[in-house]
């Protein structure tokens, strides 16, 4: 090792020291020398791992827009157009929004929207700038679905023949991602148009009905009143007002009454039980308040319709005004419509006549109609045909003003007795005031139980002005239960089978049959009895007729009778012969297959057929 001396100058001390010494101070001094930019050093460090198996996977996004049509109806005034949207998705779940887009027509401005989806309202506002946000498709794909229902309505001072076209933009992104990933954008398109509206005609009350008769309910539950729609357009009576001379309430649902159609408003929904009331009239009982509370004096009174804005579009009064009714005003008619009597209605005649005078109003007494037969006097039997006959009576005006409708009424729930719940199937309509109508027992009038017979008579003047009646009980069996007629000539046996048009007593003639007998053989008797039914008449419900045809035979000496019915023969004179101890048996004729008494090696019998009449008042 090579060695120095350095001397201290201020302490004269000398030392050794190693040379690795000056080998890192000429280092250190480098490193110096270089971070004073006299000389530059680089280091990098690096490393390099794996790891085996990744998978990386990315599913799709992707829905579709199907429409049945665009908003319908078009071209309406009144009515509410519509259109329903099926979004579909297919791929994997998805949140999205909608909103217009390209709105362009006279129409838009006056144009909003409700939104519900899958039956749930979501969203409303203006059609320009409608928006729905914050939607999820939460179901993964292919092919599951949501229906959308888009309902547009216009404000009141909408222009005429003005038409708004505009698309629905549906955009959607990746789920449980705050920005960035896979996105998808759909459109369809819309059109929605008005018509040439101009001012509708005022809506019309036609017909009150305010002393309620016996059997068509209470008052005031079940009085009513009917409106006309005289428009060529359909027409919503929600928020409309109905008042009498002191109050007024509102109708709380949507009520369209069809263009030329009928609406009826009453205080209870019961009240439609009473009457027979054709399929496309409108029924409305909820109101604001809830049943409608104001009443309708049996004397005199007012009915006044209002529209939304409080606008009188109707009045009417009846008997003598009284100007201290609150609702009272300049155009009451004084004396008013001439009070009718309880179970009448009061009604415009012609139909929907509006001249604002009492001369446009008629007291209509109900029709009456009588069954005057149902063709039988107790029991229909399956396959056979009865005569229905009636006859109707018009207080009212001529008799021929007047139509009649039948009805086939099946007990059903079986009680015995007609309720509201029994089956009522239409037999025939818009038959004369009087008449007769042949009824057959076959397909839907095939029954096992008790049925009636309706007849509805109904003034041609006002579908309202009705009447009707019901026979009485009438007794249908299974026709499994009915004995069916003999073959042939032997059909002759009966003149009356249950529930026929008629029957008459049994006589008897006499034919001998000689069978020679064992002289050990003993005698019986078969003992048959017959069992007659019974009807029981108690306030119109009745019991089930026990429907029994029985033979019986007795024991005779010599003679064998076979009962016939008007004269003729039930069944021909038989001879039969027998021979004893095993040889075989003859017969000449026709047997008359009844067991026969034995004694003294000549056997005799009688064969004597009760029948059973069970016709009677039920």
């Amino acid at each position: 090792m090579n060695t120095v001396i350095i001397q201290n100058t201020n302490c004269g001390v000398i030392s050794r020291t190693s040379n690795k010494i000056y080998l890192a101070l000429a280092f250190l001094i480098t490193v110096g020398i270089g971070s004073l930019g006299i000389v530059a050093t680089k280091a990098n460090f690096s490393d390099i791992e794996g790891l085996a198996n990744n998978l990386f996977a990315m599913g799709n996004l992707h829905f579709n827009l199907s429409s049945a049509s665009d908003f319908t109806p078009q071209g309406q005034c009144e009515a509410k157009p519509s259109r329903k949207i099926t979004i579909t998705n297919l791929g994997n779940p998805f949140r999205y929004k909608l909103k217009t887009a390209n709105v362009t027509g006279g129409l838009c401005p006056y144009l909003t929207l409700q939104a519900s989806l899958d039956g749930v309202p979501v969203c409303s506002g203006n059609l320009v700038g409608f928006e729905c946000n914050d939607q999820v498709f939460s179901e993964i794909g292919p092919g599951t679905t949501h229906e959308w229902t888009f309902e547009a309505e216009w404000a009141a001072n909408a222009p005429d023949n003005s038409t708004c076209s505009f698309d629905f933009a549906y955009a959607s992104w990746q789920m449980n991602l705050s920005g960035g990933g896979f996105t998808d954008g759909q459109t369809i398109a819309n059109l929605i148009t008005r018509g040439d509206c101009g001012a509708n005609i005022p809506m019309i009350v036609n017909k009150i009905y305010y002393d309620v008769a016996c059997g068509k309910g209470t008052d005031p539950n079940n009085e009513w009143i009917e409106i006309y729609n005289p428009n060529d357009e359909a027409v919503n009576l929600k928020n409309w007002k109905i008042c009498n001379q002191s109050a007024c309430e509102t109708v709380k649902n949507d009520s369209w009454i069809p263009a030329e159609g009928f609406a009826l408003v009453s205080p209870k929904s019961a009240t439609w039980g009473y009457w027979t009331i054709p399929a496309g009239v409108i029924k409305i009982d909820q109101f604001v308040e809830g049943a409608l509370t104001i009443a309708l004096n049996n004397d005199n009174g007012m009915v006044i319709l209002k529209d939304p804005d409080g606008h009188i579009t109707d009045q009417m009064n009846y008997g003598t005004p009284d100007p201290a009714w609150p609702l009272y005003n300049a155009n009451v008619w004084n004396p008013g419509v001439v009070d009718a009597g309880q179970g009448h209605a009061l009604g415009r005649y012609p139909s929907g006549t509006d001249t604002d005078t009492v001369a446009d109003w008629k007291d209509y007494a109900m029709p009456t109609i009588t069954i005057t037969s149902v063709g039988t006097t107790g029991m229909y039997i399956y396959g056979r045909t009865y005569a229905i006959s009636w006859t109707a009576s018009n207080p009212s005006g001529p008799d021929s003003n007047l139509l009649v409708d039948l009805y086939y009424i099946m007990d059903t729930n079986g009680n015995n007795a007609y309720d509201s719940t029994d089956s009522v199937i239409p037999i025939a309509a818009g038959l004369a005031y009087s008449g007769k109508y042949n009824l057959t027992i076959s397909g839907p009038f095939h029954f096992f139980g008790y049925v009636w017979i309706k007849a509805v008579v109904r003034n041609t003047d006002n579908f309202m002005v009705t009447g009707l009646t019901r026979s009485r009980a009438i007794f249908e069996p299974d026709s499994d239960d009915i004995i069916p007629p003999p073959p042939s000539s032997d059909e002759e046996i009966l003149d009356y089978v249950p529930g026929g048009d008629g029957g008459s007593s049994a006589t008897t003639t006499d034919a001998t049959s000689t069978i020679p007998v064992d002289d050990n053989a003993t005698t019986t008797d078969d003992g048959a009895v017959s069992v007659i039914p019974e009807i029981e008449i108690d306030n119109g419900t009745s019991t089930a007729p026990v429907i029994d045809l029985i033979a019986t035979e007795e024991q005779l000496t010599g003679t064998s009778t076979s009962q016939t019915d008007s004269g003729i023969t039930a069944n021909p004179a038989t001879t039969n012969s027998l021979t004893l101890n095993d040889n075989p048996l003859s017969d000449s004729g026709q047997s008359n297959g009844l067991p026969v008494s034995q004694s003294n090696g000549t056997a005799t019998s009688t064969q004597e057929i009760a029948v059973d009449d069970p016709k009677g008042e039920i």
